[in-house]
């Protein structure tokens, strides 16, 4: 049984387990994604991955973290995940069509 099947069984028995430091960390990753799954399946605003908004505007990745650095876009991490509101996404194109 896996660490994910120990927490998430509902079992409330103590249990001591020895795992390795990569066991933790694919445990830790695992828990982020599914945090982040959860949390946007309740988010009301549609949010868009990196590679969306850099699709959407035809531009590099470098040009993304630097309109977030000059404070032209928010983002939003959920685990190790960056996402970029629709609403921010929307007020840019509407700035690129001026």
């Amino acid at each position: 049984m896996s660490i994910y099947d120990y927490t998430f069984s509902g079992d409330t028995t103590n249990v001591i387990l020895t795992v390795t430091t990569k066991q933790l960390k694919e445990f830790a990753i695992m828990v982020a994604e599914e945090t982040a799954k959860k949390i946007l399946e309740n988010k009301e605003e549609k949010l868009y991955s990196r590679q969306e908004v850099i699709d959407k505007f035809g531009i590099a990745e470098g040009t993304l973290c630097n309109w977030y650095n000059w404070g032209w876009i928010k983002k939003k991490k959920i685990g190790r995940r960056v996402f970029y509101p629709a609403s921010e996404v929307e007020r840019l194109s509407k700035i690129q069509q001026n």
